[in-house]
């Protein structure tokens, strides 16, 4: 699995914080995909103790799960009403709703995802779109320049062949 350079990754600790704190919800993550499972890359909000980065659950039934095999966008507004998600990690944690994006990298790669959880219900993602739309779009030119050695070239570092 690729590894996410530190700076990279408080940027992105900035990043959920902002989604969390502006969208007033009780989680926002940032995941990573390593199928069969998935991990958590970073965490905010007043629920973010149910989650830590590194913590590895199951993909199979999960929210982000479907994200996955997708590939686009998924609004659950209210899984607690919908036997779909009865055996979902995150209903069973309290967290009845979910906005998830995918996350990809330049090469079209599924990264992860970033995501809402609430525990209350989300009548609709469009208030939250806007937002988490340019989070996607700034986190995945972080993984395209990543991808590419431009990352480690804006820093000066020495590039080496793959």
């Amino acid at each position: 699995m690729e590894r996410v350079p530190e700076n990279i990754l408080n940027i992105w600790q900035n990043i959920v914080t902002i989604v969390a704190e502006t969208c007033g919800v009780d989680v926002c993550l940032i995941t990573r995909f390593d199928p069969p499972e998935e991990e958590c890359v970073n965490v905010s909000g007043s629920a973010a103790g149910r989650f830590a980065p590194g913590e590895r659950w199951s993909m199979s039934g999960s929210f982000a799960g479907t994200v996955f095999e997708s590939k686009s966008r998924l609004l659950v507004g209210d899984a607690a009403r919908d036997g779909r998600w009865e055996r979902c990690s995150g209903v069973r944690g309290g967290m009845v709703s979910y906005l998830g994006y995918p996350l990809f990298h330049g090469d079209g790669r599924v990264f992860g995802t970033i995501c809402v959880l609430d525990s209350a219900v989300i009548r609709s993602g469009n208030r939250f779109d806007a937002i988490m739309k340019e989070c996607k779009s700034m986190i995945e030119e972080h993984l395209r320049m990543m991808d590419s050695g431009e990352y480690a070239a804006v820093r000066g570092e020495v590039v080496r062949n793959r």
